[in-house]
């Protein structure tokens, strides 16, 4: 849904910036830039962090071998 809402947010500031004096424009193309990044970043996909048990961690720096 965001990032529908900033495609459209860039979208429509394009269509007023094709309107504008070359001041105004120029301003309003870098808001559209600021949409732009700010969809990407929505669209970026969030990878969860794992948490291993102390028990994991100690056989991992075991090699995986039983202390036993």
């Amino acid at each position: 849904m965001k990032d529908d809402y900033f495609k459209e947010q860039a979208k429509r500031v394009r269509d007023i910036a094709s309107l504008a004096d070359p001041f105004t424009k120029k301003r309003l193309l870098a808001l559209a830039e600021r949409y732009d990044i700010a969809n990407a970043s929505v669209k970026r996909t969030v990878i969860p962090s794992v948490s291993m048990s102390e028990e994991d961690r100690t056989d991992h720096k075991n090699g995986g071998a039983d202390s036993g």
